[in-house]
């Protein structure tokens, strides 16, 4: 099961709540979910990057589960 969503596919959330969201809850363990699709692809380009170097500050080691 995951334990952070980043509710990239609801254009209502915006993009730097969701990156605030992510620098303040996202800790070691966490499950993090992201979605592939049309709808969410355009604001991943957004997020990722932000969200990665925070993580990557933060020391934590990340892999992709498809």
């Amino acid at each position: 099961m995951w334990s952070w969503l980043s509710y990239d596919y609801d254009h209502e959330v915006s993009i730097e709540t969701i990156i605030q969201s992510a620098q303040k809850e996202i800790k070691a363990g966490d499950i993090l979910v992201f979605h592939d699709n049309p709808k969410s692809m355009e604001r991943l380009k957004q997020l990722l990057p932000p969200i990665i170097e925070d993580l990557k500050k933060k020391n934590l080691e990340f892999k992709i589960i498809a």
